[in-house]
């Protein structure tokens, strides 16, 4: 059987004697639950992978980190309202910001 990105969690252990090994070493671990069963591959992974931290605000940033962003990237941590702007939910600061948060990161860890 050959898997796509669409092809279903379950789909795939039931069909490949490996997948439990091959899917637990990219990090997928609940694999047996029913909601882990019922997703694709693709859904699995981008959720397992996605980043949990804080990202650049600038758009240009945004749109070369994550070229199919919509309004919720599946990779970043930051959605969009309807009018465009980062809604409140997102996890995202100024570039200003995010150049402080470094020097305070280096500055702690020395």
């Amino acid at each position: 059987m050959e898997f796509k990105k669409d092809t279903i969690i379950k789909d795939v252990l039931e069909n490949h004697k490996q997948a439990e090994e091959i899917l637990t070493s990219f990090g997928l671990h609940c694999l047996y639950c029913p909601c882990s069963q019922a997703e694709s591959l693709e859904e699995a992974l981008f959720k397992e992978l996605s980043l949990d931290g804080v990202c650049n605000a600038d758009s240009e940033i945004i749109n070369y980190m994550d070229k199919e962003c919509g309004n919720k990237s599946q990779i970043l941590p930051i959605s969009y309202n309807k009018d465009g702007s980062l809604s409140k939910a997102s996890k995202a600061v100024t570039t200003e910001q995010f150049e402080q948060l470094e020097e305070f990161v280096r500055e702690k860890t020395k």
